[in-house]
């Protein structure tokens, strides 16, 4: 049995070793609070495990992995690192499809000498409307600057559907648009996942008219501008809706009744869809 001397002695020496531990678990603490952002996505089981071992160990062993704390946070506890999801870029090459409706309105008058007069009244001027439908392809490019988005975009397709109004001659005027196309610059702010723009340039269309039993086709040309918004459901597939405006300028088309000037403007809506590569 050790003496009483002995006893006291012992004790003191594990209150001394308890409370040095303990002292050098508090500046171990403190000294991981530095590398706190990456301790944020530590494992629980981690923490445990290096709780267990810091209690465990005598003074020198809780030491060494203090002194080793600063190379702890990359090389000797595993991290998880958060992922963070890639921003949306709006560069690059893309084609697609658009749907849409356009309400439409025809200039129709005469142009130089004939029997109009005689058909229609003297100065004959008409002016008439219709809604038609509007598919078309289009593709274009995208160069990103921060939030700015600029390029260049063109597009054709058909129009679905004709104008027409009641007329003395065979009973109806009609005229057509075969077909209709654009080459224009857009520019853009971008909001994440969110884009709109504007975009104007040049246009052309090839337009039919059949009156009094006389058909001819010519070509217009014209302008057309709006603005529209686009959303990227991924990284290669945007959704868009656009508002433009479009006008073709007059063409003279001889009939049998003498020429007849023709042009028209265009308000269309539309959807689409895109492919980015």
């Amino acid at each position: 049995m050790l003496p009483e001397a002995g006893i006291k002695s012992e004790i003191a020496r594990e209150l001394t070793f308890r409370l040095h531990g303990e002292f050098l678990a508090l500046k171990i603490s403190l000294k991981m609070s530095a590398c706190a952002p990456s301790y944020m996505s530590l494992s629980a089981a981690t923490l445990a495990v290096a709780a267990v071992t810091l209690f465990s160990a005598t003074p020198a062993a809780a030491l060494d992995f203090l002194c080793n704390c600063e190379s702890c946070c990359s090389l000797h506890l595993p991290l998880s690192p958060k992922a963070t999801p890639s921003p949306t870029t709006w560069g690059g090459v893309y084609v697609g499809v658009t749907f849409g409706f356009t309400e439409n309105s025809v200039h129709q008058s005469e142009n130089g000498p004939g029997d109009w007069p005689a058909v229609y009244g003297p100065g004959y001027n008409s002016q008439y409307s219709n809604s038609t439908g509007h598919i078309a392809v289009h593709g274009g490019y995208n160069q990103q600057f921060g939030t700015m988005v600029i390029g260049v975009e063109g597009d054709v397709g058909p129009s679905l559907g004709s104008w027409s109004r009641p007329g003395p001659v065979n009973g109806s005027d009609r005229f057509d648009v075969n077909w209709d196309g654009s080459l224009r610059l857009r520019g853009g702010y971008s909001f994440g996942k969110f884009l709109i723009y504007g975009t104007a340039g040049p246009a052309i269309a090839e337009a039919n008219m059949g009156i009094g039993g006389f058909n001819s086709s010519k070509v217009h040309l014209g302008w057309t501008g709006g603005i529209g918004g686009e959303y990227a459901f991924s990284p290669n597939w945007i959704g868009r809706f656009e508002l433009r405006y479009s006008k073709f300028g007059n063409q003279a088309y001889q009939t049998t009744h003498g020429p007849v000037s023709m042009g028209w403007d265009d308000m269309g809506a539309s959807i689409g869809l895109s492919h980015k590569f």
